[in-house]
């Protein structure tokens, strides 16, 4: 995983330790971090906080609409304090104030995509979950498809930065890096050929979000989208 992450991707190990390694693409200590586990999955998902309100405010107002949540320190490299809290899905968000800044050069080898961009995951309490992001978080709903089978929600400037899958059970679907047009994607295509690892779908024009989209496995199965020119949320 580290190989493909740095090599095929392009990112640059910033931090590596005996059972984890913190990797990067931009400005921020780290975007993505490899843990040595029993299986795969995904340990916890990252957000920012974009205003100034204490964490202890945030940590109260989750706890006063029924979330369980911890305030930690120093739980990650880069990251001196962080809310803990489960969403309805199962999955363990982080949200922060601040990252430390990394030393990243930009890297001249993988794919280099311009950023992680967005996470989708299977829950089997969609409504749950989307009202956890929706009304506690202060995500933006923008869209679904299949009558609520896939659900669309941002918190930035971009259509989606999150797609929660109506499910019997939860887990990771894919996770998306945002490439920088279209012909960054035809040389990633050629990249990926190169190291042999096959497209599972596209380049394809979606409908909700309309980016163009094409998908590949990392070496333990999980699938990666990669994908550019997406819609602009307002």
């Amino acid at each position: 995983m580290t190989k493909y992450y740095s090599e095929v991707l392009g990112y640059s190990i910033v931090k590596k330790e005996e059972e984890v390694v913190y990797l990067t693409n931009g400005p921020d200590h780290h975007n993505i971090i490899l843990t040595q586990a029993s299986k795969p999955e995904v340990i916890s998902y990252g957000y920012q906080l974009t205003n100034n309100e204490s964490l202890e405010a945030y940590s109260s107002y989750l706890t006063d609409n029924g979330f369980a949540n911890e305030i930690k320190t120093n739980l990650l490299a880069g990251v001196e304090e962080l809310i803990e809290v489960k969403d309805p899905a199962g999955n363990t968000v982080h949200l922060f104030h601040s990252i430390s800044e990394s030393k990243h050069v930009c890297t001249t080898q993988g794919i280099a995509p311009y950023k992680l961009g967005h996470v989708a995951f299977f829950s089997n309490r969609a409504k749950e979950t989307i009202d956890f992001y929706q009304n506690i978080l202060n995500f933006y709903f923008t869209d679904t498809i299949g009558g609520g089978l896939a659900n669309f929600l941002t918190c930035n400037y971009e259509h989606h930065v999150i797609n929660i899958v109506d499910a019997p059970f939860s887990g990771v679907h894919h996770i998306a890096f945002q490439l920088k047009d279209a012909s960054h994607h035809f040389n990633s295509a050629d990249l990926l050929a190169r190291a042999n690892i096959p497209v599972l779908w596209g380049p394809t024009r979606h409908t909700a979000g309309h980016n163009i989209a094409a998908y590949h496995k990392d070496p333990e199965g999980n699938i990666i989208e990669l994908y550019t020119d997406m819609d602009v949320f307002i």
